[in-house]
């Protein structure tokens, strides 16, 4: 069985960690022949060595325009591209990972040959948007995935909202797997961050792991926990095309400081690890903002960065809304509404105070409710049961 996975936003190989895992574990069954398509990336450097194993690559490079010129100019050559593969070795089945792998199958043909799942990884919302050219996008995302197979998302929230807004079938078919590594998580600690950067035993260490931009609220929480002296931040974030603004001013701003720290050096993923193993407590913040408030409010189980946190027992510092209220409810961290320096202070002690009760109910949690493992085998008999009809 010839399996597509259709990524072109290439980024989303190295950023989400229920891709990874999706990928590996289809790498390993010996009936499926998988390929990847990617595309250009905009975000980070190519880092093909840290892809999953076991599957081919198909790499798809568009000119350097930018803007919607770049967007159409991609269109063309992944179809171009594509179909020539198309013509080597027709796929059976095509995983369309986000909106634009949704697209880009759609130029697929001939399209008897294959089945689509749609492997959605955020929402885009028609009514969120005043532009034109978006609603047009959300408009032909939302006639695409209705004719998908099944679908692929990280909770329940999510499935239910995105089975009104993109008015599927009230039996489509949906599939959760969080945003989340593989592996069982167990509570692990090194030395890692307090020798790199010389903090002292006594000062906590608060962990931020993601992109700089405002929806994330970098700026409140770098000026909120700078004024609590018993903590030191860090905020791991490599370069990017897309924040180099806010990246200067942060810099500038961090150079300033004493207990805050910007790491900006890309990690293979043993490095990532040991990075979050040497941290006390982990922090993931989100803006709704217009445009993307849906998103966030429906954060539920698709941040990455809180579930890796998880994995290695880490407390975790979270956005207080209806889809992230488990944070609390099992234990496992805490949420803020507003990002002050009160708030975090209040809530830093607490969790200073029982952090072995949080990491224990951060580790059961995780192996419980967020271990992609559990779901990946659902998933992968889906495909094939699919193939079979």
């Amino acid at each position: 069985m010839n399996i597509w996975i259709i990524c072109p936003l290439e980024d989303h190989i190295i950023r989400v960690q229920s891709l990874r895992a999706f990928i590996d574990r289809l790498g390993v069954e010996n009936d499926l022949k998988v390929k990847v398509i990617l595309g250009s990336n905009n975000i980070i450097t190519p880092r093909i060595e840290y892809y999953p194993k076991g599957v081919e690559y198909v790499y798809l490079q568009s000119s350097g325009k930018t803007g919607w010129g770049r967007v159409i100019d991609a269109l063309v050559s992944w179809r171009y591209a594509i179909n020539i593969a198309v013509s080597e070795s027709p796929p059976d089945f095509i995983i369309a990972v986000d909106k634009w792998g949704l697209f880009c199958s759609s130029l697929v043909r001939p399209k008897a040959i294959y089945g689509v799942c749609y492997f959605n990884l955020e929402l885009r919302v028609q009514s969120e948007t005043h532009f034109l050219s978006r609603k047009l996008a959300n408009m032909l995302e939302g006639y695409l995935h209705r004719g998908s197979r099944f679908s692929i998302i990280q909770d329940k929230w999510r499935a239910d909202f995105i089975k009104e807004e993109h008015r599927l079938k009230p039996n489509h078919l949906f599939l959760l797997l969080p945003n989340s590594p593989s592996g069982q998580a167990i509570e692990r600690k090194n030395a890692y961050l307090r020798q790199y950067y010389k903090i002292p035993d006594e000062s906590l260490i608060v962990l931020y792991i993601g992109s700089l931009t405002d929806h994330f609220m970098i700026s409140e929480m770098i000026e909120a926990i700078n004024e609590i002296e018993f903590v030191t931040l860090i905020v791991h974030s490599p370069p990017s095309f897309t924040d180099i603004k806010l990246r200067n001013k942060i810099k500038s701003r961090v150079d300033q400081l004493t207990r805050v720290f910007l790491s900006e050096k890309l990690l293979d993923p043993y490095e990532m690890a040991r990075m979050i193993q040497s941290a006390d407590i982990g922090i993931g913040l989100f803006r709704p903002e217009p445009g993307n408030f849906i998103n966030e409010v429906l954060m539920g189980f698709s941040s990455g960065k809180l579930s890796q946190y998880l994995q290695y027992g880490k407390p975790i510092i979270t956005s207080k809304f209806p889809s992230t209220n488990w944070v609390e409810e099992n234990g496992c961290g805490r949420c803020v509404e507003i990002v002050t320096k009160e708030n975090l202070h209040k809530i830093l002690l607490d969790i200073s105070s029982r952090r072995k009760s949080y990491s224990v109910n951060a580790t059961r949690f995780f192996n419980e409710s967020l271990l992609v493992d559990h779901y990946l085998d659902n998933i992968v008999d889906e495909i094939k049961q699919q193939y079979k009809q």
